[in-house]
C-alpha cells in the first residue's frame, strides 16, 4: 500500500542555492531520491542519507514499480533539471502516479540566465517574442529556424548540432547578424557565460573554440539565447509609455496611491 509521496522537484541549472524553500523542506522528507548527473554532486549536501537512483537506466514500467515499492515505506524525490514546464521527461511518470505525486516548481534555466544577464527578454520591443525549442527536438527539419523576427527571442535548450551550424542557421533565420549569449554549466562548477554575436558563435574564434569540443552529454548542460533584446537598452521613455498606457489608471499618482 501506498504511504508517501513522490515529489518531483525543480532542481533549477544545478546551483543548489536556486532550490526553492518548498522544494527544500519536501527534498528533507525524502528517503529517496531520483537525481541525474552532476546534480547528484552540487546538491550532495542536500542528498546525503538518502538512496539514489539515476532514473534514466530505467525502463518505464520498471521504473514506476520501483518508485511504487519506495512509496510503500516513504516519500521520494525527483530532482528535476530546471523546471518541470519545459523539455521535461517525467511527464508519463505523473501520470502513472496520479495522487501520489506533488510538483513542486523551481526557477527554470531561462530565468536564471536571464538574471544573470539583467536583461528581459521582450526588452526593447512592441511586440515581442519568446520562442523556446530544443534541437534534439528538431533534427532533421530542413528550415527549423524560418520564422524568426527581429523581435523574436530564442532559447535553445540541449543544443546538440555543432556550434557553428547552429550559428549559420541562426543567421538565416534572423536574416542578420544579432546578439548571443551561451551560458555552459550554468549555476555549476566549471560555469562559462559568453556574450557575443552570431558570428563568434559561428566563427568559434577565442574564448568560443571550447564549444566544437564538448561532448553530447556536456552540450546538454549549454544553453543559447539569441536576440536583439539581449543588448537592448530601454531607457525613461519606455517606462513612461508603459505607465501611459497599462499602469497610470490603475495606479494612478504618488499622491493619490498609498498602503
Amino acid at each position: 500500500m501506498v504511504q508517501g509521496r513522490a515529489y518531483f522537484i525543480g532542481a533549477g541549472p544545478g546551483d543548489p542555492a536556486l532550490l526553492t524553500l518548498m522544494g527544500a523542506a519536501a527534498l528533507d522528507r525524502c528517503q529517496a531520491a531520483f537525481v541525474v548527473p552532476p546534480y547528484d554532486q552540487t546538491y550532495r549536501s542536500y542528498l546525503a542519507g538518502k538512496t539514489l537512483f539515476i532514473p534514466f537506466a530505467w525502463d518505464f514500467i520498471p521504473l514506476r514499480e520501483k518508485v511504487l515499492e519506495l512509496l510503500q515505506s516513504g516519500n521520494v524525490a525527483f530532482l528535476v533539471p530546471g523546471d518541470l514546464s519545459v523539455f521535461c521527461p517525467f511527464q508519463p511518470l505523473l501520470e502513472a502516479l496520479g495522487s501520489h505525486a506533488e510538483v513542486i516548481p523551481g526557477v527554470a534555466v531561462m530565468n536564471a540566465a536571464s538574471a544573470l544577464l539583467k536583461k528581459t527578454l521582450t526588452a526593447g520591443h512592441r511586440n515581442p517574442r519568446v520562442i523556446q525549442l530544443s534541437t534534439r527536438l528538431m533534427e532533421g527539419a530542413d528550415q527549423p529556424f524560418g520564422n524568426l523576427t527581429e523581435e523574436s527571442t530564442l532559447v535553445v535548450y540541449m543544443n546538440t548540432w555543432p556550434a557553428v551550424e547552429l550559428g549559420r542557421r541562426l543567421r538565416q533565420g534572423f536574416g542578420k547578424d544579432i546578439p548571443v549569449a551561451v551560458f555552459h554549466r550554468l549555476g555549476m562548477p566549471g560555469e562559462t557565460v559568453l556574450k557575443g554575436t552570431l558570428k563568434d558563435l559561428e566563427s568559434l574564434g577565442g574564448p568560443w573554440s571550447f564549444l566544437q569540443e564538448l561532448s553530447r552529454e556536456e552540450a546538454s548542460l549549454t544553453l543559447i539565447m539569441a536576440g536583439a533584446s539581449l543588448s537592448a537598452c530601454p531607457d525613461g521613455s519606455w517606462w513612461d509609455h508603459k505607465r501611459e498606457q497599462s499602469w497610470r489608471h490603475r495606479y494612478g499618482s504618488p499622491e493619490t496611491c498609498n498602503f
